[in-house]
Parts: C-alpha cells; sequence; structure tokens
C-alpha cells in the first residue's frame, strides 16, 4: 500500500468502536454524527479489507453506504469517497439499496448483465485496487476528526464492563472445551438458555448447540433444542445485531426457514416444535415494524414454505386480515422454488 498503516490510530478506532454498543440498528441510530462516522468507515475499512467492496455491499455493512460516504466527506477522505462514489454508480440508478435483500437483488442483476450467474462482481475490482492503494490513512483521518469534534470516548457502567468480560470468559470456555473434545452438561447449557438479558450469551449456548450437540450430557432433546433455536434466532430477527459475532437480522431468518424445513423431515413427532415456531413467527410479524416484517417475510416465511409439509402450519395466515397479504406473496416465491 502506498500509506504507512498507523497501528496506533487502527488501534484507537477499533477501540472507540467497541465502546458504541451498535449491536442493532437502532443502537446505532441513537449515536452522535461522529460516533456514526466511526461505525460506518470501520466496517467499510474491515470489510473491505478482507474481501473488497463487493464483500462490503454484500453484507449488511452496505446498508449505511450512504451514510458512509456522508462519514468520508466530513473527515476528508477525497479518495476513498471517490471510489466509494464511482462503486454506489454501479448500481441501478446510483444508488445501492438501503434494504439488505434489495440491495443483493440488485447486485445480482449486475452479474446478469454481464452474462454472470454468480461469484464476485469484476467491476469492483479495480476499485478495490484503488482502495488498496490509496495515499490517505483512514484511521488517522477519523482521530482527527473525533478530537476537533470534541467527541469523547464512552465509558462502560460497572455493570456492563462485568458482563463483557463474562461473555469473554464463556466464549473462551467454549471454544476450550470444543477444541479438546470435552462434554457439556445440560444444567450449565440450560443455565445459558436461561440468561435473556445479554443475547450474546444465547448465542454462545446456540453455538454449543449445533457445534457440540451428541457432547451435551444428557441430550437435550427436540423440545428444548427447537424451542430455543426459535427463540433465538426471532430475538436476532427481531434485535438485528450488528457485531458480526452473532446472526444478523437476515442471518438469522434464513437460518430459522432451514430449521424449521428440516423439523418438517421428523413429522409426525416435530409437529409440536413446528407449531411452537409457527406460532412465535406468526407473533414477531404481528409486533415487528416494517424492517422486522420484511425480514421475516424475504428471510424465513418465502423459504420455509418452499417445503409442501411446513405450509399447514401457517394455514392461519390465509384468513387473518394482517397476513393474508404476506402469506400470499410468500407463498408465490414458495411455490416457483418448491423442493
Amino acid at each position: 500500500m502506498a500509506w504507512s498503516l498507523n497501528r496506533d490510530a487502527e488501534q484507537e478506532v477499533g477501540h472507540i468502536v467497541s465502546t458504541l454498543g451498535t449491536e442493532s440498528e437502532e443502537d446505532y441510530r441513537r449515536l452522535e454524527p461522529a460516533e456514526r462516522y466511526m461505525v460506518d468507515v470501520f466496517w467499510l475499512i474491515a470489510e473491505t479489507n478482507n474481501g473488497g467492496l463487493d464483500q462490503y455491499f454484500t453484507n449488511q455493512s452496505g446498508d449505511h453506504a450512504a451514510e458512509v460516504l456522508e462519514a468520508l466527506r466530513a473527515i476528508g477522505a477525497t479518495q476513498t469517497l471517490a471510489i466509494l462514489e464511482r462503486a454506489c454508480n454501479l448500481f441501478p440508478n446510483g444508488t445501492p439499496s438501503r434494504s439488505w435483500e434489495e440491495r443483493n437483488d440488485q447486485m445480482d442483476g449486475m452479474l446478469r448483465v454481464q452474462n454472470l450467474e454468480e461469484g464476485r462482481n469484476p467491476q469492483f475490482d479495480p476499485l478495490d485496487a484503488e482502495f488498496y492503494s490509496r495515499g490517505e490513512n483512514l484511521e488517522q483521518l477519523l482521530i482527527d476528526y473525533w478530537k476537533r469534534s470534541g467527541a469523547k470516548v464512552r465509558t462502560r457502567t460497572e455493570s456492563e464492563a462485568e458482563t463483557l468480560a463474562r461473555v469473554a470468559d464463556i466464549r473462551w470456555y467454549l471454544s476450550w472445551r470444543i477444541e479438546r473434545n470435552g462434554s457439556f452438561q445440560l444444567q450449565e447449557f440450560a443455565a445459558w438458555m436461561a440468561e435473556d438479558e445479554d443475547l450474546r450469551i444465547w448465542g454462545i449456548a446456540y453455538d454449543v448447540l449445533f457445534k457440540a450437540y451428541r457432547r451435551i450430557h444428557p441430550e437435550p432433546g427436540m423440545e428444548l433444542t427447537c424451542g430455543f433455536t426459535v427463540r433465538y434466532l426471532l430475538r436476532c430477527v427481531r434485535d438485528n445485531p450488528m457485531d458480526g459475532e452473532l446472526h444478523s437480522g437476515y442471518e438469522a431468518a434464513w437460518e430459522l426457514a432451514t430449521r424449521i424445513k428440516q423439523w418438517a423431515t421428523c413429522l409426525p413427532e416435530s409437529a409440536p416444535v413446528l407449531e411452537y415456531a409457527a406460532t412465535h413467527l406468526r407473533q414477531e410479524y404481528l409486533d415487528g415494524d416494517d424492517a422486522v416484517r420484511k425480514r421475516i417475510l424475504n428471510g424465513a416465511l418465502e423459504h420455509a414454505l418452499e417445503s409442501a409439509p411446513v405450509r399447514p402450519f401457517f394455514d392461519d395466515w390465509k384468513v387473518h386480515p394482517d397476513l393474508r397479504e404476506p402469506w400470499k406473496l410468500a407463498m408465490e416465491w414458495a411455490v416457483d422454488h418448491t423442493e
């Protein structure tokens, strides 16, 4: 790269972002401008360094492309701003959708125009090369703007610090036990499931379920396992975590659809589990805002209904005044993609 990386600035940016608590879109919207600029540019750097601009726009970080342009203008990153503007101009009408699903549809269309069916979009390659060889240090520009703005690094409360430390300890313990093929007692697993105040602990319990299920003694069984899976994934759908460690809203919706279809292969034994999932999905849709409803419709319902045995569990949607239309839309997709 043309510029020498300032490790102190990079570490300072990472530290500031870690204190901001942007686990959800709601958290993000509460940030002050200087804080949002930190988060937005941090994820632009992280995603693009890892997998190019194609990865940045493919992932949920691309939801905030417009805000990143604003941030780059504010901090004076003129070279990176020009690169990102040209990347955005590749999208229809020069505007990447704020919706993750719609933006990925846009990107699929951009591939089809080039007679490509899937994979990375080669249109981003020259822009990636410019991004990697740019002559400006984004981290240092962020720190300089932060100081000029008078923004202060947030301090966590004692309880927040204790929770973070506890989550880190549990995550280390989990990794250590899995690497050594260790076993887990159902009692400790159930304790993690009962701690619903911090979604990260639920995320740890979910990891245990699907990385070391056979090593939980006694085995949790279908009802406990599937019930917790529904609660965890629907909470992710609702909260839309943005920390990179938990399922994002759409990732959780997709995974829930996959689990529901898997459970349908175990009918009739799995009927109570499917009824539980359908009931909670229904209520989450009714209680949710527009963003949550889109994630449920496009991420979960459409794909779950691809399985014909799943459909009877959602029959009540056909007659409910608030569910009839989403059910119809989901079925249009599902019938075309029936498994």
